[in-house]
């Protein structure tokens, strides 16, 4: 039994199964009904309630599944939330699902350095054909308003890098040319300040955002605060995305936030430790992917999966205007566009009667919209996942992010509703084989690779 009975008159039995299996199903719900409500920031949620419904979404839904196998100790599949997403359907699934999986902990690592992750990896060696770029720079601004005390934000510092082995963690050629990280003793973070204007301050933020870093050498954050007025200052916060993603900044910021909240009372940050270091998950990851005898089963099962899946991919869509005359340069830029709230709704409440999410909706608008404008019936689009399987990844900094291929077929001049049968279809199977790194499926499938188009990152 993995728990005693408890009925609070909210979370009630939802099957009968005999005596055992009703307590059981009743552990489970009840369970399931608090990781809900914690997920959804919502209150008193039903047995009959839908995560969907309630506000879930794809990225929530990875969420969901690890808060399960670390709780329950059972692994569901990204499909079992999709297919049963009330309370009541999805405790069913987990007294059915098997126990599997290995949860990641602390490593014990031997003296020196420790191999890098496969999206590290990735990084470093297109670092290494353009040593000390800025492309796979990451920064945040945010404005601070009053006193600002720059002992505390120096302290705070120091308490973020020693709570995070990442941020004070180089990356070198080991002994035999492999990439391995090195992790330096806690410092202190060097603090940049300067003067700017509201004038002057989006380009001298652009300036300092540019500054590249020496993988080598270099820790992978720096922090720089420019005094605008005496009480209005701006910090920047520059890190590489070898040691960084997206997620990350969630709980970097919190971090930060807390640490600087206590040295302005000269105390140090009371937090809780973290249960394990990005150095870890790079240990475990490599430890799911190979043994001693090579790569492991779900290596094999999922390298197999993506080159069958990924099969005659065509090598590029022919987008209307988009003429490609030699190698891309690094330079980007971004599009805002705005969808109005009564469109946005529509879309969720499609998204709700077909059982899928907002993002397959508009992927399966974006592949109508490439078809209709001459680029095939064969759609891949490249997409950003997590990577961050387990609640134990959930509060880390570090780059796990993966990509995946998704591949939309709209052939056969289908209506709107089966295009996002097929596309729900692909996706989940894709996120079903979403652990091998996006690297290790560029391995399997071995596509013609060109200078002209995207290169592959995280």
């Amino acid at each position: 039994m993995l728990g005693t009975e408890r009925n609070d008159g909210r979370c009630r039995a939802v099957g009968d199964s005999g005596p055992a299996g009703s307590t059981e199903l009743e552990y489970f719900t009840e369970v399931l009904c608090r990781i809900f409500e914690d997920l959804l920031d919502v209150p008193d949620v039903e047995p009959d309630e839908d995560f969907f419904e309630l506000g879930g979404h794809s990225l929530l839904v990875a969420r969901l599944t690890g808060r399960v196998k670390a709780e329950l100790g059972v692994e569901l599949l990204l499909q079992d939330v999709f297919e049963a997403p009330t309370v009541q359907e999805l405790a069913l699934r987990v007294r059915d699902a098997e126990q599997r999986g290995l949860r990641p902990g602390r490593v014990a690592r031997s003296a020196g350095a420790v191999p890098v992750s496969p999206a590290q990896r990735r990084l470093w060696l297109l670092d290494r054909f353009a040593p000390g770029g800025s492309a796979y720079n990451l920064s945040y601004a945010v404005r601070l308003t009053g006193e600002l005390r720059l002992d505390a934000l120096t302290s705070a510092l120091y308490s973020l890098v020693a709570r995070h082995e990442i941020l004070r963690t180089r990356v070198d050629a080991g002994a035999d040319g492999e990439p391995v990280q090195i992790v330096d003793p806690v410092g202190r973070v060097p603090l940049v300040v300067g003067d700017a204007t509201e004038e002057t301050l989006r380009a001298s933020l652009a300036d300092a955002a540019r500054e590249g870093f020496d993988l080598c050498v270099d820790r992978p954050l720096r922090a720089h605060v420019f005094r605008v007025a005496p009480d209005e200052h701006v910090l920047l916060l520059q890190l590489h995305h070898i040691a960084c993603d997206g997620w990350s900044m969630e709980p970097l910021l919190r971090d930060l936030s807390d640490a600087y909240n206590a040295w302005l009372t000269d105390c140090p940050p009371a937090q809780p430790p973290l249960p394990v270091q990005y150095a870890d998950f790079a240990l475990w990851q490599r430890a799911q992917l190979h043994d001693d005898d090579g790569p492991t089963d779900l290596h094999a099962t999922q390298a197999a999966y993506w080159k069958k899946a990924l099969e005659g991919l065509p090598a590029q869509l022919g987008l209307p205007g988009i003429r490609h005359t030699g190698p891309l340069s690094a330079e980007a830029g971004s599009v805002p566009f705005f969808i109005e709230p009564e469109l946005h709704a529509r879309i969720r409440e499609l998204a709700l009667a077909e059982r899928c999410t907002v993002f397959m909706v508009l992927q399966a608008a974006l592949a109508v919209l490439f078809t209709r404008s001459g680029c095939g019936e064969d759609i891949p689009v490249g997409a950003p996942v997590s990577g961050r399987s387990d609640v134990a990844f959930d509060d880390l900094v570090g780059c796990f992010v993966n990509t995946l291929v998704l591949r939309t077929d709209t052939s056969g001049d289908p209506t709107f509703r089966d295009l996002l049968g097929r596309v729900r279809k692909t996706d989940l199977e894709a996120f079903r084989h979403q652990d091998i790194p996006f690297d290790l499926v560029v391995e399997a499938v071995a596509p013609h690779r060109s200078p002209e188009r995207t290169r592959s990152s995280p």
